[in-house]
Formats: C-alpha cells, sequence, structure tokens
C-alpha cells in the first residue's frame, strides 16, 4: 500500500520518516502535524485544506471533495476534482487551483531531459 519513505518531519526529539502513497495518504496514527507535501493533516476529515481552506483535499479518495473554480477546461482541465491532473509525482497543487510541476520537473525540463531515443539501440 505505501511506496518509498517521501518526507521527512522534524519531531521533538530528531527526526523520523512517515511513508505515503504517491496520493499523500498516510496512517492517521503515525502522522504529524505536518504532512504530504508539508501540508498541514486536518485530523478530523482526513485530509488537506489546500489554498489557506479554498478545497479540500482527500488523500484517500485521491481528489478534490469541491470542483475547482478555473475548470471546466481550463488551467484545471475537464475533471473539476483531479489532484495534479493524477500526476501527484510530477506535479503540485498547493493552491487547490490547477496544480503545476514540481521543482525537479521543472528543472528537468529547462535542461531537456530526459531526451527521447532518436536511434535504436539494438
Amino acid at each position: 500500500m505505501y511506496g518509498d519513505k517521501q518526507a521527512i518531519t522534524r519531531q521533538h526529539m530528531g527526526q523520523r520518516s512517515l511513508p505515503y502513497t504517491v496520493y499523500g495518504h498516510v496512517e492517521p496514527r503515525k502522522a504529524g502535524l505536518l504532512c504530504f507535501t508539508g501540508q498541514l493533516l486536518e485530523r478530523t476529515v482526513q485530509g488537506y485544506l489546500l489554498g489557506n481552506g479554498y478545497r479540500l483535499y482527500s488523500p484517500m479518495l485521491m481528489r478534490f471533495v469541491s470542483p475547482d473554480s478555473f475548470s471546466p477546461f481550463g488551467k484545471g482541465g475537464c475533471n473539476t476534482y483531479a489532484y495534479c491532473s493524477g500526476d501527484p509525482v510530477n506535479k503540485t497543487d498547493p493552491t487547490g487551483q490547477a496544480g503545476g510541476r514540481t521543482g525537479l520537473t521543472k528543472l528537468l525540463k529547462t535542461y531537456g531531459l530526459p531526451k527521447k531515443m532518436t536511434s535504436n539501440p539494438t
């Protein structure tokens, strides 16, 4: 159910790792104050209020609970409830409105990586 350990949060006595799914689900009893992408986990609803409370994101449902005002067919795409356009590995959405690329994805794109192979390697 859980992938690699993707986040480290500081505790009073040092650091600890928390395993998350790619959509940010973490076992509630193991969660700290700040969780997935550095956001505050709202324990009562088991989700994150992104964009200063603009939208509730549910990592268990892997989507937002309310539609995006930028959608449909605007920056948010045709699925008004989608989180990061269905690509939470390469995108982030801290505002709850039309997520963008992560820092690593932006850096790779700047250098034109990964390159497509132009010839057959065999």
